[in-house]
């Protein structure tokens, strides 16, 4: 994994010399996350957190490069009978995303990009009640394609854009609790390589930009997140987030 990350950032650095297009992204957003994962609990849990973004992209020519970190933060309550229930979570999510595409091909001012991916992300909670399990976590350092449409589109003499961005990792490496303690001698109780079959993982995201006359935007952007690992204790999750971005030229 450290290799694949290694090539591509080098790879980047050779093709994005001279670029004259760098961008910065700034956001804030709420988020909807459900978990149901069995090393925290037999029931599923969900709830509204809050989040931010900062972000760098690169395009030349037909290349585009862009990392995204991102972090969240909220409260979890369990699914069934959460009014009667006292269990909740603490919960701490954080991403870091980077792609490299390229377009082969344009059609009617659309421009198609496919590329590599490196998707990691770590979700952490702390459970109010539970003791064996008060720690729970979910790590997971992913790779795979990335694919993404962007089309100009001009409103009330104004410049906008649409752009969809779908990315589909094909495995991962992933770090979870034991079968009984999060944590066996100190070390993290479940880790390993997974694949499709027992890892599945799609990030599918939609982005309406306004084109400011200095050459920055400002961006909505819906994301889809999803995540499910079949291995030892299963886990699933899935989030919706709404964001709104100022992205700086420079």
């Amino acid at each position: 994994m450290e290799k694949l990350i290694t090539v591509l950032l080098l790879s980047t650095t050779f093709i994005l010399k001279g670029q004259h297009n760098h961008y910065l992204n700034f956001g804030l957003g709420y988020t909807y996350q459900t978990v149901k994962d069995e090393a925290l609990s037999p029931v599923s849990y969900s709830g509204h957190m809050a989040h931010f973004r900062l972000g760098y992209y690169d395009e030349i020519k037909n290349w585009i490069s862009s990392v995204e970190i991102s972090g969240y933060g909220g409260v979890q309550e369990p699914d069934v009978a959460s009014e009667l229930n006292p269990s909740r979570t603490i919960s701490g999510l954080g991403r870091v995303v980077y792609y490299l595409a390229y377009t082969p091909y344009s059609y009617n001012g659309y421009k198609f990009y496919a590329g590599v991916v490196s998707h990691n992300s770590l979700d952490y909670r702390l459970h109010n009640r539970y003791r064996n399990s008060s720690v729970n976590y979910a790590g997971f350092a992913s790779f795979g394609f990335n694919f993404l449409v962007k089309k100009p589109l001009q409103f009330w003499d104004k410049s906008f854009g649409l752009q969809y961005n779908l990315i589909l990792p094909i495995g991962t490496y992933y770090m979870r609790p034991g079968y009984i303690k999060p944590f066996l001698n100190g070390e993290i109780g479940s880790k390993g390589f997974a694949f499709w079959g027992d890892f599945f993982q799609m990030d599918s995201r939609a982005d309406l930009l306004w084109n400011l006359s200095n050459g920055n935007q400002v961006k909505l952007s819906y994301l889809w997140e999803y995540t499910s690992l079949n291995v030892l204790n299963t886990y699933q999750s899935g989030s919706q987030n709404l964001s709104l971005s100022i992205i700086f030229k420079f």
